[in-house]
């Protein structure tokens, strides 16, 4: 989906090539939110690091577990499953980090 304000960009849309935008637009399915982001967190499960994690995804399992389940069960004990949960997903955003990312000094 595009924002309104960039969609009313007709005149400059036109000038981009047709090639561009094929990948635009395939890039707009990767990342699009449709599923959960199900195409985007596949890729992201086959690709060898070193890789560049789309943080929307994210924030958005972390409000998700955030808001979605309660800190104490109904007994008033903390809910460990939500908290194993949000440290999983911390645990995923480390891994990004596991490895160099080497980019070519450019003068």
């Amino acid at each position: 989906r595009v924002h309104g304000e960039i969609a009313r960009l007709n005149k400059t849309w036109e000038l981009v090539k047709p090639d561009k935008m094929a990948t635009l637009n395939a890039m707009r399915i990767v990342v699009g939110s449709e599923k959960n982001y199900k195409i985007l967190r596949t890729k992201l499960n086959s690709t060898k690091l070193p890789a560049l994690p789309f943080l929307g995804m994210h924030l958005s399992d972390l409000i998700f577990c955030a808001e979605g389940h309660a800190n104490y069960t109904a007994d008033g004990l903390v809910n460990w499953p939500k908290w194993v949960q949000f440290a999983a997903i911390i645990k995923k955003l480390q891994t990004y980090r596991s490895v160099s990312y080497s980019f070519p000094l450019v003068h």
